[in-house]
């Protein structure tokens, strides 16, 4: 299919800001739309999400540069448990929406009086999140569970998943109940049966809830 280049766009903001392709053009392979969500803008990245018309709980993603840049190196730096974010404060990939930043604890207190925690921001998706890429494999051996702390505005589920960066249709999910607003709460997450080939820990706090709230986590850990 030849480029289109005599084809125009359109740009409209909104809470879901979108690029509309007017005429034959398409950005990237055709799935029977024309109109293109931006989930990130940069100066040399443009992010867009594009759902599929045959089925619209099917989404692809365009990850766009400009002609000619050269982005370096894009190999994402790997991590191991446990997570503590006092002397580290390791590269988080969002997605959805989601964003993440490191800064003092804002409630020192309870089960958790460190001074260095990470927050996130949900995204406005139902299944907004972040990920960090791990240096080996989970190992569930000796001990098959991983715990983290949390301080959510609102009680729900939280979603862990484990998935191979190789492959990330291979993956297992697991959940936990959060029953306590306002205050630092442990959770367990139990993945026995859990295979020893993921090496992605995916974070989704405010399980399938868009615009959840603000969230801070700790100590992420596999005793």
């Amino acid at each position: 299919f030849p480029d289109q280049l005599g084809d125009a766009w359109t740009y409209t903001e909104g809470p879901d800001t979108l690029i509309s392709i007017v005429g034959d053009a398409c950005i990237g392979s055709f799935t029977g739309v024309r109109t293109y969500k931006i989930v990130t803008i940069e100066e040399n990245l443009l992010f867009l999400r594009m759902e599929d018309s045959a089925d619209g709980a099917l989404a692809w993603y365009l990850r766009l540069i400009p002609e000619g840049f050269d982005p370096g190196n894009t190999e994402a730096p790997e991590y191991s448990l446990p997570l503590d974010f006092e002397s580290e404060e390791p590269e988080a990939n969002t997605f959805g929406n989601s964003t993440v930043a490191y800064i003092d604890n804002p409630d020192a207190s309870g089960i958790n009086t460190s001074s260095g925690v990470l927050e996130t921001v949900h995204g406005n998706e139902p299944w907004a999140g972040f990920f960090f890429n791990m240096e080996s494999t989970f190992d569930f051996s000796s001990d098959n569970t991983i715990t983290l702390k949390v301080w959510a505005p609102s009680t729900g589920t939280f979603r862990i998943k484990l998935e191979e960066q190789s492959n990330t249709e291979s993956f297992i999910e697991v959940d936990a109940e959060v029953t306590e607003t306002n205050t630092w709460q442990e959770l367990t997450f139990d993945f026995s049966g859990a295979a020893d080939t993921y090496d992605r820990l995916v974070l989704f706090p405010g399980w399938d809830v868009p615009n959840a709230g603000t969230f801070y986590l700790d100590d992420i850990t596999q005793p």
